[in-house]
């Protein structure tokens, strides 16, 4: 196709296809982006000259491309509105989960600086889960042994924990 030629179709029809793609979109702008990548097509075709009805051509060209808008459109705001559904409890957990992997660092510290026999009571207690009676039979202590190393080791880390200001974040986790 020559510039001359296109120049005549673009000249008679970019108006009116521009009046079609706004309808199909409802927003001037992309309506005018829409006629513009089509007349470029047109531009770029190599068989444009093999078109019999060039006018035909650019109004479904127009069309499809106002659909594709459109379907694009849809696609990104269902995209947002998941986004936005998903972003505050998402940000919410994200805390949650930073202040939770914190708090159990802050806990694990704590709990390796405390003497051996508390850290042992405590970490059989919370880690591996047994019972005071398993742990005495375990460490070859009594009951009684057992209740006051783990309420001494508590005690230990409630003060290291409460020195670093940690009991804020384990309230806020807790909420």
């Amino acid at each position: 196709m020559n510039a001359k030629h296109f120049s005549t179709i673009y000249r008679d029809l970019y108006s009116p296809l521009c009046y079609f793609a706004e309808k199909i979109l409802k927003d001037r702008f992309k309506a005018e982006e829409v006629v513009a990548d089509v007349f470029e097509k047109l531009w770029n075709m190599k068989t444009a000259e093999d078109i019999e009805n060039i006018k035909a051509f650019l109004y479904t060209a127009t069309r499809n491309q106002c659909l594709d808008q459109l379907e694009q459109r849809q696609i990104r705001q269902k995209h947002h509105k998941v986004l936005l559904q998903l972003s505050p409890l998402a940000e919410d957990e994200i805390l949650k989960e930073i202040y939770f992997t914190e708090a159990l660092r802050e806990i694990s510290q704590a709990v390796h600086t405390l003497p051996e026999q508390c850290r042992k009571v405590i970490t059989m207690t919370y880690e591996n889960g047994l019972s005071t009676k398993e742990i005495a039979d375990q460490l070859g202590v009594t009951v009684s042994t057992v209740k006051t190393q783990r309420a001494r080791g508590i005690s230990i880390i409630r003060k290291l924990l409460s020195s670093r200001a940690l009991s804020i974040a384990i309230s806020l986790l807790l909420n």
